[in-house]
């Protein structure tokens, strides 16, 4: 699902703009974002995990 949302993000976005921006964008920034965003869905799991924990499942 994510996956087809963003396809349908890039198609409307103009892919050829999309791609020269991000080809002069920092790759220190893109590196940050992208470790960044790992590491909040871990701490999403962890939080859902433990209240899965708290409502005993």
């Amino acid at each position: 699902m994510g996956m087809a949302l963003l396809a349908v993000v890039v198609y409307f976005a103009n892919p050829v703009q999309l791609w020269g921006r991000l080809q002069q964008a920092s790759p220190w920034w893109l590196l940050a974002g992208f470790l960044l965003s790992i590491a909040s869905n871990l701490v999403s799991a962890w939080r859902w995990r433990a209240m899965a924990r708290w409502l005993g499942a």
